[in-house]
């Protein structure tokens, strides 16, 4: 009966172990890159994880002023949120943090708005966000809110 009772508790402390590492925990990352006007106009979240890809992205994306915003993809994923379309502008998504859940990066980042009152240019804007991730680990990548 002993026995059993020790396996059964190192069964259920391997579980938990491998629970805790599936789950991840935070993740570091930076914001490299924002601004307003995006060509993409749906909300969205694309992971990126070589420069090839990236600069095509960004050339077709964003490329708001020309200059890409920085990701050393030796050491770093990228993450490029689009906010979608608003109708004015002062809109900017913030970001909060990431997670690892299995094989995704769930990033916590919500699009907040102009404050109330506030004198804004009535154009159309794509409010967009670069993040950089000091993480490979992820294939996917989920973004809540």
């Amino acid at each position: 009966m002993r026995t059993f009772t020790i396996v059964a508790a190192m069964a259920l402390l391997l579980s938990a172990c491998t629970s805790a590492v599936v789950a991840g925990g935070p993740v570091e990352l930076r914001i490299a890159g924002s601004g307003a006007f995006a060509a993409e106009t749906e909300r969205k979240a694309l992971a990126v994880f070589d420069d090839e890809t990236y600069t095509a992205l960004w050339a077709a994306t964003i490329d708001e002023h020309g200059e890409m915003a920085p990701i050393d993809f030796s050491t770093e994923s990228a993450v490029v949120l689009f906010g979608g379309q608003r109708n004015t502008g002062g809109y900017a998504i913030d970001v909060r943090g990431a997670t690892i859940e299995g094989e995704t990066l769930v990033v916590d980042a919500v699009v907040k708005g102009p404050p109330g009152g506030s004198i804004v240019t009535q154009v159309l804007t794509q409010p967009w966000t670069v993040i950089a991730v000091k993480n490979r680990r992820f294939k996917d990548v989920r973004w809540d809110r």
